[in-house]
């Protein structure tokens, strides 16, 4: 099965967007992907880039972004040829757009990253999301958003490569930017604390990871997720 990541920007406020929209039906796979639900990751993602494709240029970074976020979903659904598409898809949008803007290179940077992951190309993985963080850190001290992800995802690289010790201050820090940008009780916040969960486990910190998961379902209890709605959506 797919290693999780975190989904693209979405709105401040995800619950509260129209679920006819694309962004609101972004924020709601975001959730999903919180609450490992997979297959609904995937339809909700699937449903995000059609509506989005359906309002944008077929080759607008709005369009890369639902199609990177899509191919996380694939991951997650251990379909790595599809996720490599969707991710060599978004790659190539965002190479096109060109990298004058930081954003732009940053995200062109991500979509490469997460289409070395479906490859299982790791070490690829890894050198891009470390020059990512690199970029970042000279170029953009102050996006907490771009440097949370990209910790988050170093943490996951560290996890898949059998180092999970690394990866416990790697997703703390990612955690702690998040809830910086968008308070604590937010999608990423819970999705970084299930991500932390397993390297704590897999140490011996068996007592923080029940605690990392049951914050994470507290924050998504608050957030009055319903299992139910979203399917009346699709």
């Amino acid at each position: 099965m797919g290693r999780p990541v975190l989904a693209p920007k979405v709105s401040r406020r995800p619950w509260r967007d129209s679920p006819r929209t694309a962004d609101g039906v972004a924020a709601l796979a975001t959730l999903a992907m919180a609450r490992c639900d997979n297959a609904l990751f995937l339809a909700l993602s699937q449903r995000a880039l059609a509506l989005r494709e359906a309002g944008a240029p077929s080759d607008s970074p709005a369009v890369a972004h639902a199609l990177r976020l899509l191919g996380w979903a694939y991951l997650r659904n251990a379909q790595p040829d599809d996720a490599a598409r969707s991710l060599q898809r978004a790659a190539d949008i965002l190479a096109g757009a060109g990298n004058e803007d930081v954003q732009a290179g940053t995200q062109q940077a991500l979509a490469q990253a997460a289409l070395a992951a479906a490859q299982h190309n790791y070490p690829r993985e890894e050198a891009l999301l470390l020059s990512y963080q690199d970029t970042i850190a000279k170029a953009r001290p102050g996006d907490l958003e771009a440097m949370a992800a990209g910790l988050n995802n170093l943490g996951l690289v560290s996890v898949a490569h059998g180092r999970p010790a690394e990866a416990i201050p790697l997703f703390e820090q990612a955690k702690a930017k998040y809830a910086t940008l968008d308070g604590h009780d937010h999608p990423a916040v819970a999705t970084v604390l299930l991500n932390l969960a397993a390297p704590q486990e897999a140490t011996g910190k068996t007592a923080q990871a029940a605690a990392s998961r049951e914050e994470a379902r507290d924050i998504l209890r608050r957030l009055s997720w319903d299992e139910r709605m979203p399917e009346r959506w699709l």
